[in-house]
């Protein structure tokens, strides 16, 4: 899992680059998570985690040691990215996995 730092159109910055095993042309999803819709379990008091929402699909493009670059698909749904998203691999929301 990753954080998008920047984004540029349709270009998004994330905080994971080769030193985190990341190679140009990986899939991963945006999720953003909707911090009023915390889940709880048995212990009211301690959270299991906030509900999550697909934005789109980022291919990585650039690779640095720290950062890398990814275009994200649909196009239109780079305009709802923002920083603060997290971005990760997940083959169950992939399309075509």
């Amino acid at each position: 899992m990753a954080k998008v730092v920047q984004v540029q159109g349709e270009r998004i910055f994330i905080d994971a680059g080769s030193t985190s095993s990341v190679a140009p042309g990986d899939q991963l999803v945006v999720y953003r998570a909707d911090t009023r819709q915390q889940v709880y379990g048995a212990d009211p008091l301690v959270p299991l985690g906030t509900v999550e929402t697909p934005v789109g699909t980022v291919t990585i493009v650039q690779v640095q040691p720290g950062f890398a670059i990814g275009t994200v698909t649909p196009p239109a749904a780079a305009r709802q990215v923002s920083a603060g998203d997290m971005v990760r691999f997940d083959v169950a929301v992939m399309p075509g996995r």
